[in-house]
């Protein structure tokens, strides 16, 4: 008997691509992967303007990944920031590439649509709902809910217009989807609640996951840290608004002003915020910018590291956990986390380290100078690190769960082509 066809549909507008240099595999990347290779035909739609570094990407589109696995490249033009005009309208024009590139190809068994992007998330429902296709979200960040905390409070009201449309858009795409799926309880029961939909069976959490590491060694140093070889604390990201390096700034400016020269802080990354941050830093010989980093020149810099700084603000500090939690778990990384709710419940659960209050630097300078005077506790930390990853966020153990949830939701035909 022949096998039934599967095809899946994956629409996501921001992750790194595979053609991308240098790239680093994120949630859809990642996941597209693991359904390839479980013997799904994999359509990946996305944009052709790369998100992280404001470029357009030159590729023909589609392109293979591999035989059951292709990416289309959706035109939309480009935009600077991230909170702009342009943004939106580039959403726009994305979700009409979407359904032009849509005619004629022969539809999926289920379409992924990954949320934000709101437009394109709500062109991959219009094609399912036309068709009778079951659809499921993944949830990655609570928009409208968040953007109010990114104004200042004068702006606020100017902007209620945009967030109630987006809140009416958002509470549609939830409401009739088949599943909801996020990286955390709290952004889940965020949804739930917008939709005024009740905790389904259909509903799940799957982590940010990452690839395990392995060049990792079991071998972690207690010795003493000193100015020749210090704590070396490491932010892997994006530069916007989301992330408060400001605050890991002015900890070291308060730790220079003490004489500390036992710790580093690597901010690796490249973004809108970056000439800011950098004149923040301007006289504190500890932190240091590297800019973006190849794939494999991270992975070194993050295993030559001892502590991952998560240290994100405003609004969707309080609704996520994100994928940078098991990235540096996956390294053997010490966690020093400034963000609230599950965030701070798993780093103290899994005892990995230790959380401060968001915005306040001297907490935090305290912090690193206790873990200064204290390198067993940082080894303790980092051992615990890498059994903390296998348990919640290896990527080959959450995204191949994710597929075989995504199978069970999937309507398989009963022939093949």
């Amino acid at each position: 008997m022949e096998q039934p066809s599967k095809r899946i549909w994956l629409l996501q507008d921001g992750e790194p691509l595979p053609c991308d240099d240098g790239a680093r595999l994120m949630r859809t990347g990642i996941l597209s992967e693991v359904l390839a290779a479980r013997g799904w035909d994999v359509t990946w739609f996305a944009s052709r303007f790369n998100h992280t570094f404001k470029s357009e990407r030159t590729k023909d589109s589609p392109f293979e990944i591999a035989p059951n696995y292709r990416i289309y490249l959706l035109d939309g033009g480009a935009y600077r920031r991230n909170l702009s005009v342009r943004r939106i309208l580039h959403q726009r024009a994305v979700a009409r590439s979407f359904l032009r590139a849509t005619k004629g190809l022969v539809a999926p068994n289920v379409l992924l649509l990954s949320y934000p992007t709101p437009e394109l998330a709500l062109a991959g429902r219009s094609f399912a709902t036309a068709r009778g296709l079951p659809y499921v979200v993944d949830i990655r960040d609570p928009w409208p809910d968040i953007f109010a905390s990114y104004l200042a409070p004068p702006l606020r009201p100017l902007g209620s217009p945009l967030f109630s449309y987006y809140r009416k858009l958002a509470r549609g795409l939830f409401s009739s989807a088949d599943s909801l799926i996020s990286s955390c309880q709290t952004m889940l029961q965020w949804s739930q609640s917008l939709a005024n939909r009740p905790v389904g069976s259909n509903d799940r959490i799957f982590y940010h996951a990452y690839p395990s590491v392995s060049e990792f060694t079991e071998t972690l140093s207690s010795a003493p840290f000193s100015q020749a070889d210090p704590l070396r604390c490491v932010f892997v990201g994006s530069f916007g608004q989301s992330y408060d390096i400001p605050m890991v700034i002015e900890a070291a400016r308060v730790l220079a002003q003490g004489n500390e020269r036992r710790v580093v802080f690597s901010i690796i990354g490249d973004g809108e915020r970056r000439s800011e941050w950098e004149a923040l830093a301007k006289g504190v010989p500890q932190v240091e910018f590297t800019g973006w980093l190849s794939k494999n020149q991270l992975g070194q810099h993050l295993l030559s590291s001892h502590v991952g700084l998560l240290v994100m603000s405003k609004g969707v500090s309080a609704f996520t956990i994100p994928n940078k939690l098991g990235e540096y778990l996956a390294h053997g990384l010490a966690v020093l986390n400034s963000m609230p709710n599950e965030a701070a419940a798993i780093v103290s659960k899994m005892q990995v380290g230790e959380t401060v209050a968001p915005g306040h630097a001297g907490d935090l300078a305290k912090l690193i100078l206790r873990w200064l005077e204290n390198p067993a506790l940082v080894a303790a930390y980092r051992a615990r690190a890498r059994t903390a990853f296998f348990q919640w966020f290896s990527a080959e153990t959450v995204y191949n769960e994710y597929a075989k949830f995504i199978e069970s939701r999937a309507k398989i035909s009963a022939t093949s082509d």
